[in-house]
């Protein structure tokens, strides 16, 4: 017995071994992984942008922010009036040979002068004075925007409080009398409209 026993042994083949199964579709490996969302957002979302104000962009909002320019009837009223009533009153002068209508024509023709030149040269000394080569360096976020300039840091919430124009490629945002000037030139083509639409959902439309 013990003879026909090793001899079964040494004729049975050893087990082959079992093929792996396919994993079952009910059954996938499944693991936690930690919450970046917080931080991806971040990175996605922010926009930052440096650059240098001008003169010539510092002059446009200025010149716009005059009231005698808000309105291009006004402001050619401003103009045309006191010219008339120059012309009118010296007019009145050659025909009557009064001096005063003289007096009365040249003070018009002098308020006029004074209408045209001097908003144009007041704003254009501003804006040399502010253009002072300082770097404005800036992080745009959906709820705010932070701003590191001259003379220091400080954040606009975009939760519609602020007040925002566009003056040709100028993004103005007026933030209770902060005044943030923003040129188009400093953004590359393919962000200006993310730019365009956080500014917009965050501000209100500034009343002229």
């Amino acid at each position: 017995m013990s003879s026909k026993s090793t001899k079964n042994a040494k004729n049975s083949k050893p087990p082959e071994p079992e093929e792996p199964q396919p994993p079952h579709p009910a059954c996938q490996e499944s693991k936690l992984v930690p919450d970046e969302s917080e931080e991806y957002e971040e990175q996605q979302t922010g926009i930052e942008l440096s650059y240098v104000l001008t003169a010539q962009e510092i002059y446009e909002c200025l010149k716009y922010s005059s009231r005698l320019y808000r309105n291009r009837v006004v402001s050619i009223l401003a103009i045309v009036v006191p010219l008339g009533l120059a012309a009118g009153f010296l007019i009145a002068g050659l025909v009557t040979y009064r001096s005063s209508f003289y007096s009365i024509a040249v003070f018009f023709a002098a308020l006029a002068a004074f209408l045209v030149g001097y908003p144009y040269r007041k704003n254009r000394a501003r804006a040399h004075a502010a253009a002072d080569g300082h770097t404005t360096r800036m992080a745009i976020y959906p709820d705010r925007i932070e701003v590191d300039r001259k003379p220091g840091r400080m954040e606009i919430p975009m939760d519609g409080t602020a007040e925002f124009l566009q003056i040709r490629d100028l993004l103005v945002i007026d933030a209770a009398g902060t005044v943030l000037i923003i040129p188009v030139r400093c953004m590359k083509p393919r962000i200006l409209p993310d730019v365009q639409a956080m500014i917009l959902a965050g501000t209100k439309p500034k009343k002229c």
